[in-house]
């Protein structure tokens, strides 16, 4: 029975360091490759480009705002670095990522959504794991111990790559797999970061009144995106993507510089969904922004 019992302590700790070998070359996988946009960045650019600007933000952003269209129009080098299913602390972890990774910008707009800002305590974003192949980056381990509760699922990868690997079995270890054969494959986004909806668009709620909600600037991580810009001479910019039929009640803030495209359009042709514009909308959306920021004069041809 004790000879029994050792052999299966002696097995089961070699499977452990084998399953930790494995996920660790999992995560080496995925950071040698395009799939996710943390990687993307440090792979497809080279570490000392400087860029006009960059777009943060979640799905919204990734898919309102085309880089390609502003830099045909503008003659300007930017890039989209948005990703879905994220807040406010993945944006900020995003620019805090771009400026280690040794990139500069001159401009960085932020797409900012109501229900982002106004969170007081914020908490780990469901796409926050993409940035797992950079666990060894302290920026990277201290965001997650910072925000992750509970079970150290992301935090621990630094020693013990298994647990987040398994439990991001989807979205880490098969991408991997995914990516061998060919690194520059990506996630749902071109190569300068953009992705669109196609155009068809879902029933709309088309109400009589339009919807009003606040812009609340609580968010933490929001101060904390502004000093990365101050540190490092980027000017910020905020914007608020189209939604239907729904409009911000309070825009005033003289010592930001904000944008606001919330009731900008109303076609529901022009709409994927009552927050994300199709790809129609997004041309004409980012056409009027362009047009914006000519009239601030930030970037210009």
């Amino acid at each position: 029975m004790k000879k029994f019992i050792t052999n299966t302590i002696i097995h089961f700790a070699i499977l452990f360091v084998l399953a930790n070998i494995i996920s660790f070359i999992s995560l080496k996988v995925l950071r040698n490759s395009d799939f996710y946009k943390p990687s993307f960045l440090v792979n497809s650019f080279n570490q000392d480009e400087k860029f006009d600007y960059i777009i943060l933000g979640s799905s919204r952003g990734l898919t309102t705002l085309n880089s390609n269209q502003i830099d045909d129009s503008l003659k300007t080098y930017g890039i989209n670095l948005s990703m879905d299913d994220t807040g406010v602390g993945s944006h900020y972890l995003m620019l805090e990522h771009f400026f280690k990774m040794g990139f500069k910008t001159n401009i960085v707009i932020l797409n900012v959504d109501p229900w982002n800002t106004k969170i007081a305590y914020p908490i780990i974003n469901d796409n926050d794991y993409r940035f797992l192949p950079f666990i060894d980056m302290s920026y990277v381990h201290d965001y997650y111990s910072k925000l992750e509760k509970g079970l150290p699922v992301l935090s621990s990868a630094n020693y013990f790559p298994l647990l987040s690997v398994a439990y991001y079995n989807l979205e880490i270890f098969f991408p991997s797999i995914y990516v061998l054969g060919n690194r520059q494959k990506r996630n749902h986004f071109d190569k300068k970061g953009n992705f669109s909806y196609p155009n068809i668009y879902k029933e709309l709620q088309k109400g009589e009144k339009i919807k009003t909600t606040k812009l609340r600037f609580t968010n933490p991580y929001l101060e904390k995106i502004e000093h990365l810009c101050d540190i490092n001479n980027a000017t910020l910019i905020y914007y608020v993507a189209p939604m239907f039929r729904t409009k911000l009640s309070n825009v005033n803030y003289p010592n930001k510089i904000l944008i606001d495209h919330s009731k900008l359009i109303n076609d529901p042709a022009l709409f994927y969904d009552n927050i994300h514009v199709n790809k129609f909308g997004r041309k004409i959306v980012t056409a009027l922004f362009i047009t914006k920021l000519k009239q601030l004069g930030l970037l210009h041809n």
